[in-house]
């Protein structure tokens, strides 16, 4: 029986898809970086390849008996990995243990950052202007699968993510946010494209779908019907949970802790662990439509806008405390 393959399974949005798959009575199969988190797979009927996609001697038999792959591993951006290494060359290596594999999609999770700073309003056309390294491996990765798929019938379809939020997060920063301690740079002012979690799968299983019934070469921007500026998104939680005040960080006061850490990290001979990347995606205009989402995959999202969807996120909170 064929399987589906997800990289990156223990990630937010990838705990979700894997949940989503298993619930749907789908068999599948699920590329682990860890032996601790493979456990924990293992136990819920998940078939687990421990690998590294930086390591293509590791995915050998990755592909084998699959016909549909999620493609969710990817980072950098925190300076802990090399984002080409991680983003465009662990993609390639995806792609090429999964050459030999009879596909019918190839589901590649990439950035809505690839966009870059953009006057108004982006869409699937509009062109591209990564800003920082991390966005730029990204579309590299785009790249190198739409060429494939042009050159060789490869089945890969492009998801441009939005902001992914829902309970837990990383982009919510709850903890901090409930401590009065969640800090914003800059003034708060730019505008992001989100979506809620449970959207952001469904969207990857119809494109999927989609793949699947041809449709592939095909980049699609998921996000909910309307970008917010961030200091709006966030301080709208913390007035939900009855939190204090999100807090602003100029951009001088970050660029100034950036050249210390920089300069200590020369000191004792490392890498810094941040770079002005940081500032870059932190200040981020992304206005990403969601025409096509909705028209060529039929996806009404269940959260339109970040009000409904942090109201979800504000009930499951309460709901966690109450037991």
């Amino acid at each position: 029986m064929s399987k589906t393959l997800v990289t990156g399974g223990t990630g937010y949005l990838g705990r979700h898809l894997v949940d989503n798959l298993l619930a749907a009575g789908i068999p599948l199969r699920v590329l682990c970086y860890s032996d601790w988190k493979a456990e924990a797979l293992a136990e819920r009927g998940v078939q687990v390849v421990l690998g590294d996609v930086t390591q293509p001697e590791t995915l050998a038999t990755l592909a084998e008996d699959v016909d549909v792959v999620y493609h969710l591993v990817g980072g950098g951006s925190d300076g802990r990995r090399d984002p080409f290494e991680l983003n465009t060359q662990g993609t390639r290596h995806v792609a090429e243990a999964c050459q030999s594999a009879h596909l019918r999609a190839f589901v590649y999770v990439s950035s809505s950052s690839v966009y870059g700073q953009q006057p108004g309003p982006v869409d699937e056309e509009s062109p591209t202007a990564p800003p920082t390294v991390y966005s730029r491996s990204k579309l590299e990765a785009e790249t190198l699968l739409l060429d494939l798929a042009r050159s060789g019938g490869f089945p890969a379809i492009i998801a441009r993510m939005g902001g992914i939020y829902g309970p837990g997060a990383p982009i919510l920063g709850q903890e901090q946010l409930q401590r009065g301690r969640l800090r914003i740079t800059g003034d708060g002012s730019n505008v992001i494209s989100v979506i809620h979690v449970e959207d952001a799968v469904r969207g990857l299983r119809a494109m999927a779908e989609y793949a699947g019934r041809g449709g592939t070469q095909r980049v699609f921007c998921l996000a909910d019907d309307e970008p917010v500026p961030v200091l709006t998104f966030h301080s709208h939680l913390a007035n939900l949970l009855g939190a204090p005040p999100v807090q602003l960080t100029s951009v001088r006061r970050v660029r100034l802790l950036i050249g210390v850490v920089r300069f200590l990290a020369r000191v004792v001979g490392q890498k810094a662990p941040i770079t002005e990347d940081l500032i870059r995606m932190a200040t981020l205009d992304v206005h990403m439509q969601n025409r096509r989402m909705r028209r060529e995959l039929g996806l009404e999202p269940r959260y339109p806008t970040y009000r409904e969807g942090l109201a979800q996120v504000a009930a499951a909170l309460g709901a966690e405390e109450e037991e």
